[in-house]
């Protein structure tokens, strides 16, 4: 209670800015200005969470990138020198996987996975990470193309109790060949120095969460296009990742491609990696084993992200 009551009194003093996330707020403090894009990425119109505070952050100007973090805060020296787009992913990242540490104890997951929904009950699918995945956004966007409602990209809120499915931050990052691959099949022009788009840059409607029905691995291109429904045993590994990987990386950050602390990019990272860099492994891994049980996990083999929708919509649409 005593802690509870002492974050409490923080939000009230100057300079003071509420992050609502669907699983909780975080109060944000110090140099909001500027911030101010990557704050409003996570705000953006994700609809106010329970009344939880989740921790405290506070966000000063430094010579060079540098974190401490506690149970119930984190502390960010930013070097505001570095591109604007790495800044504006790289606070996305310690900010929401920050919260999820608390959130984790509250019933909430977060997955490193993009999605869309479709129906009348707002149903949502997430193409989530796995062992080998490739195309999360790629696949995600495709569907949403045909459905026309986004729901998020790389930070998903998981509801454990409801399989509810909740966006994080607007923004998707959409990376070169992606965005080729718009302009190409789909008459969609981004300006290519973004990295960062909202969900009507690409005339999709953003959606607050929907009802996870299947979860997606996508791996391209395969010689053989094939789709599997994977065992429990089968689909508890790869959600493990995909539940995990921004709780690991949170961890040890070098597991990221780049980050506010390394802007090089790093090889790809193996799921024994990820999985050894958890520091609430056993937890994460019964989220897993929950959510294998009660949601089909599908593996897609496919020439390209493009095939794999038209193949899924089809389903769908049947």
């Amino acid at each position: 209670m005593e802690t509870r009551e002492r974050l409490r009194s923080l939000s009230q003093l100057p300079r003071t800015r509420h992050i609502f996330l669907p699983c909780g707020t975080l109060i944000v403090r110090g140099d909001l200005d500027c911030c101010a894009i990557a704050l409003g990425d996570l705000e953006g119109e994700v609809a106010r969470g329970p009344d939880e505070i989740l921790g405290t952050v506070s966000i000063s100007s430094g010579e060079r990138c540098e974190r401490s973090v506690s149970a119930d805060h984190l502390e960010l020296l930013i070097d505001w020198r570095l591109a604007p787009a790495m800044v504006r992913i790289g606070l996305q990242q310690e900010l929401i996987r920050f919260a999820s540490q608390r959130a984790m104890s509250l019933g909430w997951s977060l997955v490193h996975g993009s999605a869309m929904c479709y129906g009348e009950t707002n149903c949502a699918l997430a193409v989530v990470d796995g062992d080998g995945v490739l195309g999360k956004t790629s696949l995600s966007v495709e569907l949403a193309l045909r459905s026309g409602r986004y729901l998020g990209d790389e930070f998903l809120f998981l509801e454990l109790a409801s399989n509810l499915l909740h966006r994080a931050a607007q923004p998707i990052h959409v990376r070169s060949d992606t965005r080729n691959h718009l302009a190409l099949e789909h008459d969609i022009y981004l300006p290519p120095a973004a990295e960062l788009y909202r969900p009507d840059d690409l005339g999709l409607m953003p959606t607050d969460g929907g009802a996870l029905v299947s979860a997606f691995c996508l791996i391209v291109p395969g010689a053989r296009p094939s789709v599997e429904r994977l065992s429990v045993d089968s689909a508890t590994e790869e959600l493990t990742v995909a539940l995990g990987a921004h709780g690991a990386k949170f961890s040890s950050p070098i597991l990221d491609r780049a980050s506010l602390w390394h802007t090089e990019s790093v090889r790809s990272v193996s799921s024994d990696e990820i999985i050894r860099a958890l520091p609430d492994r056993e937890e994460v891994i019964r989220a897993a084993q929950q959510l294998a049980r009660s949601v089909p996990t599908i593996r897609i083999i496919a020439p390209s992200p493009h095939d794999a929708a038209e193949a899924l919509w089809r389903t769908i649409s049947e």
